[in-house]
């Protein structure tokens, strides 16, 4: 069953047609405590988990055939998203429930500017895991 959507971050949608992604990279890391041995490798042991992130890159195009109707808020609606700083809940498209995930950060690169509007606004956008429960 579609839904519309790439990922649905909380409230938020990543559309397509809208602020679609083209890249999704995911950083695991796992904590290890090392104790070096006298003549030989060190001996490492496992001591629990480590951050789990998740970056996003993709754009918004606001290529409209009426200029006056340009809709460049898509990134403005994720800052607010964002400001409320709250976990928020990842779901794919398949409706797989990924947990509570929280925004870390938003990068912005506006360019084709068109009448003190810009035709594309590129966006990174790195969130980490929160656990399964807000």
């Amino acid at each position: 069953m579609s839904r519309n959507y790439q990922i649905a971050l909380g409230e938020y949608r990543f559309k397509l047609n809208q602020s679609a992604y083209e890249e999704l990279r995911r950083t695991t890391r796992y904590h290890w405590a090392k104790q070096d041995l006298i003549q030989t490798h060190p001996a490492y042991q496992a001591v629990g988990m480590g951050e789990d992130t998740i970056y996003l890159r993709g754009a918004v195009f606001n290529y409209q055939s009426n200029m006056s109707q340009l809709h460049t808020d898509q990134l403005q609606t994720l800052r607010a998203v964002a400001q409320m700083r709250k976990p928020l809940r990842l779901a794919l498209e398949s409706g797989i429930n990924m947990g509570y995930w929280i925004i870390q950060s938003i990068e912005e690169t506006q360019s084709h500017l068109i009448a003190d509007a810009p035709l594309k606004q590129a966006f990174n956008l790195q969130i980490a895991y929160y656990g399964e429960k807000a």
